[in-house]
């Protein structure tokens, strides 16, 4: 997600992780793959302008918000890629505090083209309406 930021022209990446070492290793690989300028932040929420949370945070219905949401302005995109049927914790914290939320099935729905590719399989339709379709939930 972060090389994904960088190639699309954000200025700055934060990384948050609850391993210190392995945060500033992936900082590190950002700055000398794409130049893109990176650091280490604590996990919280103040003067971003985008927050993903990449982490298994939210996945179970009794887990913490991944992040201290003080400060959290509506100006900020909040993106989790936990997949559920329901908002996470995260992003119904987000979505009350006024900011635009993205939740993980969107990702998935839009990688599952390059997955089918990667996997071998035939070429077909892969959007999510086709894909909601073929599973019955559309």
């Amino acid at each position: 997600i972060v090389f994904a930021l960088a190639d699309a022209g954000a200025a700055s990446v934060a990384v948050t992780d609850i391993d210190p070492s392995r945060a500033d290793a992936l900082s590190r690989r950002i700055v000398e793959r794409t130049g893109v300028a990176s650091w280490i932040s604590p996990a919280q929420a103040t003067g971003f302008d985008l927050i993903v949370n990449a982490s298994p945070m939210g996945m179970r219905g009794g887990d913490p918000v991944p992040l201290d949401l003080t400060g959290l302005t509506a100006d900020t995109i909040v993106g989790d890629v936990v997949i559920s049927t329901e908002p996470t914790p995260l992003l119904r914290l987000a979505r009350a505090r006024g900011c635009h939320v993205q939740p993980g099935a969107a990702m998935t729905d839009h990688q599952a083209a390059a997955m089918a590719e990667f996997l071998g399989l035939r070429t077909s339709d892969w959007s999510p309406a086709a894909i909601a379709a073929a599973m019955g939930t559309a």
